[in-house]
């Protein structure tokens, strides 16, 4: 059995609850009822926008994941092939540790690096889950921290504030549960939307007493849809109302020009539309690093070649006549050892030809210089409000001078669109 409603901005059908399929078509929750949703283990309202995580066993944890990045770089995987061959004794005319040691000070420092930014990160997550949102909990409003927020329960929003998760409008003290919002933080645009409470909703409830409203709603699985919402409301055996997302409040919107509104939570914190479109916290690297990732490729089919030149000439030698008639005689290698340990040793001699302080010049530049030059720059400094540019990450700066053409749809991108009125 299908059911179709006309109100809602798409065509899609929902599953009655009656269908075995329900769980895989759509969500159900309960309103005002915790204990029911419990069972359905919805996601928590906290969110996480950090790269690592500090559990020594996650998958994550700083230590693991920063070295699988670094060693993304060809230099890094060809000074550890270096340092591990040093290491074998009777192959290396060097000492053992004159490539180790610069090599895991380079990765000590990045690392560092790495790990200072994202306690940054982890730091302004913890700032924004420790909000504050009312909610309406054991017959009183209560104010909670928003990485307690619950689906289903019923959440009160004050003027110029944010919205802690998806919400469901339900009421506002304006004419027919009508509320401004501005979407800025989601779609860029700073023009005020309308959002409308459901007729039916609007009309019995209570900002005085929202157990009124206890029923069960039904909706679309979460997506990163922002335009688009298909549910319904509903108390069993009384009535049924349509959703759409003209009854929706986005989590990242803004309530403007309206004292209050009230919201039933249907998508929290990594469920929510925002977090859905938000883009995975992907291993970057700049194109300088591309670049000479190839040089460095190439420098080091240079190298090989030599060494393969050079181990030739040794074998050469070896096949000839003794090439220590001055030592005493102690047996002479076998070829193949002559070639493979030939080879390993001139490796190891021309290893200079790629300098390991190539790369710790390039991270010193970006992290003592770069950012910290646009962190100080005076021009990008707005004086209204107090707000200078921060660098959120040293890895990427140098792509800021590289940019060669900016194609945008409107100057009002660009630009700060304030106009003053002449008298």
């Amino acid at each position: 059995q299908f059911l179709y409603f006309i109100g809602g901005m798409s065509a899609e059908p929902l599953v009655d609850s009656g269908s075995p399929e329900t769980k895989a078509e759509h969500r159900e929750l309960n309103v005002l009822d915790p204990q029911a949703n419990s069972a359905a283990k919805f996601a928590t309202n906290a969110v996480s926008t950090a790269k690592y995580s500090f559990i020594p066993l996650s998958i994550h944890f700083v230590v693991w994941k920063n070295l699988f990045e670094q060693f993304h770089k060809a230099a890094n995987l060809y000074f550890l092939l270096i340092s591990s061959l040093q290491i074998i004794p009777g192959i290396s005319p060097t000492g053992r540790f004159t490539t180790l040691i610069p090599l895991t000070m380079v990765l000590m420092v990045t690392m560092t690096k790495d790990t200072y930014e994202d306690v940054k990160r982890h730091r302004s997550d913890a700032e924004l889950n420790s909000r504050k949102v009312m909610v309406w909990r054991a017959g009183k409003w209560e104010e909670v921290q928003w990485r307690d927020l619950k689906v289903g329960e019923v959440v009160k929003v004050h003027n110029n504030s944010p919205f802690a998760a998806d919400l469901i409008l339900v009421w506002s003290p304006l004419s027919e549960g009508m509320c401004y919002i501005e979407t800025a933080n989601l779609d860029g645009e700073t023009n005020l939307k309308i959002r409308k409470a459901a007729g039916g909703i609007y009309k019995m409830f209570n900002p005085d007493n929202p157990d009124a409203v206890a029923g069960r709603i039904v909706c679309e699985l979460p997506n990163n849809r922002l335009y688009n919402f298909d549910g319904y409301y509903e108390k069993p055996g009384k009535l049924k109302i349509s959703l759409s997302a003209d009854n929706v409040l986005l989590r990242g919107a803004n309530l403007r020009n309206t004292k209050e509104a009230i919201g039933i939570v249907v998508f929290t914190g990594p469920e929510t539309k925002l977090m859905k479109n938000s883009a995975g916290k992907a291993s970057k690297m700049s194109r300088v690093d591309h670049i000479t990732n190839r040089q460095i490729l190439m420098v080091f089919g240079m190298l090989v070649i030599a060494c393969v030149a050079c181990t030739m000439g040794i074998s050469v030698i070896h096949s000839t006549g003794d090439p220590k008639w001055y030592l005493p005689s102690e047996g002479e290698p076998a070829i193949g050892w002559i070639v493979v340990g030939g080879f390993a040793t001139f490796l190891i001699l021309y290893n200079n030809l790629i300098p390991i302080s190539l790369y710790v010049t390039i991270e010193t530049a970006k992290t003592m210089f770069l950012a910290r030059f646009i962190d100080n720059d005076i021009d990008m400094y707005h004086a209204e409000t107090d707000t200078p540019a921060m660098a959120r990450t040293s890895s990427l700066v140098e792509e800021l001078g590289q940019v060669d053409y900016i194609f945008s749809d409107k100057t009002g991108t660009l630009t700060c669109n304030m106009m003053d009125f002449l008298k």
